[in-house]
């Protein structure tokens, strides 16, 4: 699948799984004890990980936003607040799911 046709949610999902690759590669790297550049290189995939993989975090909250979905918000403090426990993540997607999606012009 091509980026320019994907879904902005699939989006987010792809790149919150880059953030992984690269948190895994950096967390090997210290842990067999690089130095100098090495260390560099891993504290900098490090970084980007944590930013990429944040955007996972948040797809629940793009869902419900795509969706219409009344609690949105309430949907994205429970994504932010308790989404890096993985169960938060899985309510916060299924509640994302859940009901039906509102029509546009109706409320």
């Amino acid at each position: 699948m091509r980026w320019q046709t994907m879904d902005p949610i699939q989006r987010i999902g792809v790149t919150g799984c880059a953030g992984l690759v690269l948190f895994l590669g950096g967390m090997t790297a210290i842990q067999d004890g690089s130095t100098g550049t090495d260390m560099a290189l891993a504290l900098c995939a490090l970084i980007g990980a944590t930013l990429l993989s944040g955007a996972g975090l948040i797809v629940p909250w793009g869902v419900a936003c795509r969706r219409g979905h009344s609690s949105a918000l309430a949907i994205f403090a429970l994504c932010v607040l308790l989404g890096w426990t993985g169960i938060g993540w899985i309510a916060a997607l299924v509640w994302s799911l859940a009901g039906a999606p509102r029509l546009a012009g109706v409320k």
